[in-house]
């Protein structure tokens, strides 16, 4: 992996994400933002543990009902971890690019 991505990879807390995002990187993947907070503009301070912000594509750590209402009406495909596969993932950001 590049000196870009590891050091994104050691900002992932979740090591399941963490997991993930590492095993989407090695398939060619581009490096995402580690704790992007997607609704920056609007000052709400929601945080999602990995995101492609240029394709809106996230893997989430945790629930948080209003962040993923907004992040829906907002055109992202934002997803709890396990509803990710490395496939499906792979596909999700490179599909939007």
């Amino acid at each position: 992996l590049s000196p870009d991505a590891t050091e994104e990879l050691e900002l992932v807390f979740d090591g399941e994400v963490r997991t993930l995002a590492e095993a989407v990187l090695r398939r060619g993947v581009p490096v995402p933002v580690a704790g992007f907070e997607p609704d920056a503009e609007a000052g709400v301070g929601w945080v999602v543990e990995v995101a492609w912000p240029d394709v809106r594509v996230a893997v989430l750590s945790d629930a948080d009902e209003a962040r993923d209402i907004w992040l829906a009406a907002h055109g992202w495909d934002a997803r709890p971890t396990a509803d990710w596969t490395v496939e499906g993932l792979v596909v999700a950001v490179m599909g939007r690019r």
